[in-house]
């Protein structure tokens, strides 16, 4: 779910490029954008904080959080990255000569998004397998 509306995100920020005006946007499309990716983040952070605490044992569990916080520091800054490679040229300041190279970019990154939904989806069987296992409550020494 969390990734679907993420994808939803980027996927209005691709499609605003559409209605521009001298190759500028109405910020009402930005909101809507970034309201989407915000509410994705939200599920999807708050998701994968309750399954680690779920499926790791107490003894890990501290750690394994750490872990999940140290991947989402390291895919953000991979985001930057990918973002400076992909900017436009400093020279280049018309937004009509800007617009289609982050419309496009932003499309591509839905696309990346979706599948990242069918991913999720497709382990949704092992996820339930998983979690008849685990049905009982950790003990400490387990």
């Amino acid at each position: 779910m969390g990734f679907a509306v993420l994808s939803l995100g980027f996927f209005v920020y691709g499609f605003s490029g559409h209605f521009a005006s001298a190759g500028k946007v109405s910020f009402w499309w930005m909101i809507t954008g970034y309201g989407f990716q915000s509410l994705g983040e939200l599920l999807i952070s708050g998701l994968g904080l309750a399954v680690i605490a779920r499926y790791v044992g107490p003894s890990l569990r501290g750690f394994i959080m750490g872990v999940w916080f140290l991947a989402s520091g390291i895919s953000q800054y991979l985001g930057a990255t990918s973002l400076r490679s992909r900017a436009c040229p400093r020279t280049v300041t018309n937004p009509a000569d800007t617009l289609p190279l982050y419309t496009n970019l932003f499309t591509k990154l839905g696309i990346v998004a979706v599948i990242g939904t069918v991913i999720a989806a497709a382990l949704i069987p092992t996820m339930k397998k998983l979690s008849a296992v685990s049905e009982g409550p950790w003990e400490e020494g387990a």
